[in-house]
Order: structure tokens, then sequence, then C-alpha cells
């Protein structure tokens, strides 16, 4: 694997690493949010008790489950040792920079395919290949969940 190579997927780990920390971050504050605010509702007196508190039991739930906020810290975790990489000095090594890589690469978490064009694309621009990352055509959910995760990268 040439040095160029190695550095596009250190790029494109920190990206999508990155963009998924942002995304997971901004869903537990709004589940958060939500319960606060039908939790109040139910206090307040307001609406429908029984649907409120479902309500309020169905996000509790999902957010057990799911625990975005938990997945949110082991991406942030993960963009960081990318980011070391990519900060490297040229001095290093191709072979120490693969290595430290495939070792960063072991503790990769898992990603939502909706953001993969959308990391790739931003990798592109970060490299100045406006000409590739313009042929990368976003669908309109695509588009969606890169904005949601800070990152829509825009055509040239």
């Amino acid at each position: 694997m040439t040095r160029d190579s190695t550095l596009f997927n250190i790029r494109y780990s920190f990206q999508i690493e990155a963009m998924h920390a942002t995304l997971y971050n901004r869903v537990d504050k709004f589940l958060t949010f939500a319960q606060i605010i039908l939790g109040s509702a139910i206090f307040a007196d307001y609406g429908s008790l029984p649907i409120f508190g479902a309500l309020v039991a169905v996000i509790s739930i999902g957010s057990f489950i799911w625990q975005p906020g938990k997945a949110a810290i082991l991406h942030e975790i993960q963009s960081k040792k990318m980011k070391l990489l990519v900060s490297k000095p040229s001095s290093v090594s191709d072979e120490e920079l693969h290595s430290d890589y495939l070792i960063a690469q072991e503790t990769d978490n898992s990603m939502l395919g909706l953001l993969r064009d959308a990391a790739h694309k931003r990798t592109l621009i970060s490299f100045g290949r406006f000409t590739e990352a313009n042929e990368i055509k976003l669908s309109l959910i695509e588009k969606i969940v890169a904005w949601l995760s800070g990152d829509l990268p825009k055509d040239n």
C-alpha cells in the first residue's frame, strides 16, 4: 500500500468517525430533550397523559438499548486516534504509518452506510480531488444524515 493510499484511508476513517460522533451526540441530546419535554407535559396535565407516558417510555427504551451517547464517545475516541495519525510528520516511514493505521483500525466502530459516500466525498475534497468528489452524488436521505452529522460536502 502506498503512502498516499494509507493517508487517504486514515483521513477517510477520521472523517467518518467524526461524522458518526456528531450524529450520535445530536441524537442523544434530542432524545434527552424529548424525554424532558414529554415528562414535563405529564406533570403539566396538558394533553393525553397516557400518550405522553407511552412516548417517554418508548424514547427511554430506545435510548437504553441503542445508547447513542456511548456510541458518540466511542466514535469520538476513534476519530482522535485517526487525527493523531493524520498529523504524523512526513519523516515517519511508510511502513510505520501503515502499521500504526492497522493498529488504530482494530478498534473501528460499526458504521452507518448512509455516511460512507459523504465521508468519502469529504476526504476527496480534503485531498483536492474535486473532479472525483463531484462524481459522487448523494441521495436525499444521505444529504440529510450528512447534514445532521455536521458535514454535508458540496459540489464545486
